[in-house]
């Protein structure tokens, strides 16, 4: 069938899930709401289908069990496909470059931008710096002044309060 992955052992790949609590809770229940999620139900639906309240969903999905087997079962797909972010990068490259080809302008900046975003060149909580543009500067001064009341009316005051 494939590479299985315990969810008590398995070490995250990606580096971005907490470490397994050997003492949670995971029962069958817990794997159905798991398969639900990664089917495509929305949290919700799955915790429904799975016999949890569905107000249960977000604190669900927050264990991290589940995080792992969502994870998990993630992986097995991916590695059943196939797919890799390198292929996927890929795939992505030569759309780019069919689309520039064509004159597609605007698929060809959307394939980078996908990129970009898969790399975490679009993240900037991760990274410092971002190729997001820099905020505007601000309307009004941000440091602080003394202000007459005059000046304040006119900077801040609502029309109607005039």
């Amino acid at each position: 069938m494939g590479k299985v992955i315990d969810i008590n052992t398995r070490k995250s790949s990606g580096g971005n899930l907490p470490p397994v609590d050997e003492n949670e809770v995971f029962s069958q229940r817990h794997e159905d709401f798991c398969l639900n999620v990664f089917s495509g139900l929305s949290p919700r639906s799955s915790a429904f289908m799975a016999g949890f309240d569905p107000t249960m969903a977000k604190p669900l999905l927050k264990r991290t069990k589940v995080k792992h087997r969502i994870e998990c079962l993630r992986e097995q797909a991916a590695l059943r496909a196939h797919v890799t972010v390198e292929s996927l990068l890929n795939e992505l490259e030569e759309a780019r470059t069919r689309a520039l080809a064509e004159g597609q302008i605007s698929a060809a900046v959307n394939a980078t931008m996908v990129k970009a975003k898969m790399l975490g060149f679009l993240d900037q909580e991760r990274r410092g710096d971002s190729l997001l543009p820099m905020p505007k500067p601000a309307s009004v001064p941000t440091e602080p002044r003394e202000l007459t009341i005059e000046e304040w009316n006119e900077l801040f005051a609502h029309k109607a309060l005039r």
